[in-house]
Order: structure tokens, then sequence, then C-alpha cells
């Protein structure tokens, strides 16, 4: 399948050794299947293939521990990328999960969700986050980080 996306040889080649080598056919029919257009599942399938050259370096053909994908983002200085390669391991822990030892965090594990979830109620006290993101967003976190000790303006608020 990645034939459907990839035509010289050489990038077949690279794309189909590495750790995830022998799951990129799976991964092209999965982009394939999902609708995805050839420009945006040959991002996805770029990125995947190189994180699997990189975690290839360090486990082989062994299935990948998380300690090595939080390596692999760790070596991402900006948020951009970083982002699209959590992405495109999303994609690659749904076809594949046979390849990755451990599971994602739930929620539950999450040390930081009481406090999320406190956030969250602050920014829908503050309206609708669509229609005025920036205002709503400053209301929310000043509220959250004062303490709630200022007036917040609700929905129901008029200017």
């Amino acid at each position: 399948m990645l034939d459907f996306y990839f035509s010289y040889r050489r990038v077949l080649k690279r794309l189909r050794s590495g750790a995830l080598g022998g799951e990129m056919d799976r991964l092209a029919e999965h982009f394939f299947m999902l609708g995805y257009k050839p420009a945006s599942a040959k991002i996805y399938l770029s990125r995947i293939a190189r994180f699997s050259q990189f975690a290839a370096t360090l486990c082989g053909p062994m299935p990948i521990p998380q300690h090595v994908i939080d390596s692999y983002l760790c070596t991402f200085t900006t948020d951009t990328p970083r982002i699209g390669a959590v992405s495109a391991l999303g994609h690659a822990r749904r076809v594949a999960p046979e390849r990755f030892i451990g599971s994602v965090p739930s929620v539950d594990d999450d040390p930081d969700a009481l406090l999320l979830a406190s956030f969250r109620t602050i920014c829908a006290k503050c309206g609708d986050l669509s229609r005025r993101p920036a205002k709503a967003f400053f209301w929310a976190a000043a509220a959250f980080w004062i303490g709630s000790a200022i007036i917040i303006p609700t929905k129901s608020s008029k200017r």
C-alpha cells in the first residue's frame, strides 16, 4: 500500500526499514481507509518512519517501550513538530499495538486531572470560548490562578 503514496525505490526501502518497517504498509492502508488525502498521509508516514529509524537504533526489532517514545519526543525543541509526532505515533499505536510496550497513561493516572477539571469548569463559566477566546481565556486563567477572588463575567453578562 505504500506504493500508492511513494514511488521511489530508495524511499520505499527507507520507509520499510526501522522498528516499524513491517507495519508501514498497514499504516498506509489505515490512512487510505480513513480517507486521508495523499499529501497528509505522506506527512504522517514520514513522521512515523523517522520515529521508526530512531527506535531501531535503541531497541532493534523488539517491541518499543514507552521510554523510547519519550526520548524521541524530547528531541524536538518546539511544540509544533512534537505535536505532529505525537499525533502520528497515536496512529501507529492504534494500527500496530503489538509493536509497543506499555500503555498510554489514562486520565485516572494523571496527577493534574483534578486541577485541569477545575480549570475547565472556570472556562465554562467564562462563556463561549469560540466566540471570544482571548477574553474568555484571560478571565478563566486569572480566576484560576488568583483562586476565584475576582468577579468573572458569565455567559449571561451583556457587554
